[in-house]
């Protein structure tokens, strides 16, 4: 059961952090009892000190801790970020080319989300990146997942 539950192949994880790193697939609107049962077996297994077969990144037990997320928890995509954070120059606009919106396709679907009111009209300069990446890490982590997160 665990192995199909925490399949990486399966509609429910995505590998947007890496290959060896289960995330929840913000995609997957159609299967909350799916994330419910992964839940209850995680949360089983915790409880009984028993080992599974599942690369939850840190971000997941922090989160399950009531703590708060930051760049730290971020796994593939911390450098890019990080990048843009030690970025000195004051073209910030014109070199990394952000809004405060995110843009992302499922199969032929362009999803667009604005990380604060007005943000595709926001550019990303460099008086505001480090909100752009707070707001940014706080969408990938907890907005974008919430629906599957409150199943699981």
């Amino acid at each position: 059961l665990s192995e199909e539950l925490f399949d990486i192949n399966s509609p429910l994880w995505t590998l947007r952090f890496g290959e060896n790193v289960t995330w929840f697939n913000s995609d997957c609107t159609w299967d909350d009892e799916g994330f419910e049962y992964a839940g209850v077996l995680f949360t089983l297994a915790l409880y009984n000190s028993v080992l599974l077969d599942v690369h939850f990144p840190q971000a997941l037990y922090r989160k399950l801790l009531d703590q708060p997320l930051g760049l730290e928890d971020l796994v593939d995509i911390k450098k890019g970020l990080q990048q843009l954070l030690d970025y000195e120059g004051d073209d910030v606009e014109f070199v990394f080319c952000l809004t405060f919106e995110v843009t992302w396709r499922t199969l032929e679907t362009e999803h667009k989300v604005e990380l604060k009111p007005g943000g595709s009209n926001i550019e990303v300069t460099k008086d505001n990146k480090e909100e752009y990446v707070l707001l940014y890490v706080k969408w990938l982590l907890v907005d974008s997942i919430m629906p599957q997160w409150e199943a699981f």
